[in-house]
């Protein structure tokens, strides 16, 4: 028996040709499909989660900066679309590299705002470096280069209104906000709180995670056997909220994450 939790086909299908596609697969893999009918018993044995909408509002920026560097990413991406350059099939796109990190730019701008608008240009300069130091094509580089000039130019006009090397909050979204207050509400628990074994023992284990940062894991391994106490405390990382963020870029989850470290050296809570 292979349970299958998602769909049992690979992409989308119109209901009248469900039935064709189904006998298709049972020819194939020389078996039967089933599935539950009576979808009202079937509620009875799935979860019902508490759900929550959050509603953030929109993002208010009073300095105008917020604005000024979306407007300059539409046009650097305008000026990009706009140049007709020939690509032969085999090619590659002279624009692409451009085009995709100025869209991932804006996207963070946003969504989190211009602080990590800041962040993700410094991170994509350095990517950049990289592109430019092997590119041979004459006219790649020069994209490229263009696309390197104007992330230091968001760069320094973030830098007219805050300093990069701390986190000012009146420079995220609204949902950047809310995010923080959700994470604050389930801080860590102080190792003073537990008052005996037999607390311990008597919590909840459901609502518990132990979580790490797992880059110094392996250097703190050897000290922590060492230093170990008697009694089996739950370390102070235990916290009763476990969670997953979704986003739809990959550089929205990496200027995140240090976000909420960055948020975290601020504010203890």
């Amino acid at each position: 028996i292979l349970g299958l939790t998602a769909s049992i086909l690979n992409g989308k299908c119109d209901p009248e040709e469900l039935e064709e596609k189904i006998q298709k697969l049972e020819k194939i893999l020389k078996s039967n499909a089933e599935t539950a009918t009576d979808l009202v018993v079937l509620d009875r044995y799935t979860s019902q989660p508490c759900e929550i909408v959050v509603d953030c509002g929109p993002f208010t920026d009073r300095s105008g900066l917020y604005e000024r560097l979306l407007m300059e990413l539409e046009e650097a991406l305008n000026f990009i679309n706009d140049c007709n350059i020939s690509v032969h099939s085999k090619e590659r796109d002279s624009t692409l590299i451009s085009k995709q990190i100025l869209s991932d730019c804006r996207a963070v701008l946003v969504v989190l705002g211009p602080w990590c608008a800041d962040k993700v240009a410094g991170m994509m300069v350095r990517e950049l470096q990289k592109h430019i130091k092997h590119e041979q094509e004459e006219l790649h580089r020069k994209f490229l280069l263009f696309t390197d000039t104007f992330l230091r130019k968001i760069h320094a006009l973030c830098e007219e209104h805050f300093s990069p090397a701390s986190l000012d909050l009146k420079f995220v979204t609204p949902k950047v906000i809310k995010l923080l207050e959700i994470l604050r509400k389930y801080k860590p628990y102080e190792r003073q709180q537990f008052e005996s074994v037999e607390w311990y023992n008597n919590r909840n284990q459901d609502n518990y995670v132990s979580w790490s940062d797992s880059e110094d894991d392996e250097e703190d391994e050897e000290i922590e056997e060492k230093e170990k106490p008697e009694t089996n405390f739950p370390s102070p990382f235990t916290n009763i909220l476990c969670g997953i963020i979704f986003v739809e870029r990959r550089y929205t989850a990496v200027v995140l994450n240090r976000l909420i470290k960055e948020a975290g050296k601020q504010d203890p809570e």
